[in-house]
């Protein structure tokens, strides 16, 4: 590092040695965050999972029941609630 900061009249060679030294390390660090990125990436996948594995069947089972009941008003605005809660509740107001 100090050849690197105090030598204005770096040679081709000093520099390939330095880079040579220098290359598995920054290889290493290349790996270790990969590493880490894929690991990120599994634990937001694995969170992922265990919300959607828990309610997109539960919403589904509840939507097929809906889908089941007799074609009416009041059926039809429980399914309008189990598909769009966010607007039933904004039509409500």
């Amino acid at each position: 590092m100090q050849e690197l900061q105090g030598s204005l009249d770096l040679t081709e060679e000093k520099a390939s040695e330095i880079m040579l030294a220098v290359e598995p390390v920054l290889v290493s660090i290349d790996n270790h965050m990969g590493r880490k990125i894929i690991q990120q990436d599994q634990t937001e996948d694995s969170a992922l999972q265990q919300v959607f594995g828990r309610k997109v069947p539960a919403q589904l089972k509840k939507m097929l029941h809906l889908f089941k009941q007799p074609d009416n008003s009041e059926s039809r605005e429980h399914l309008f609630v189990a598909l769009y809660p966010k607007q039933a509740i904004e039509k409500k107001q």
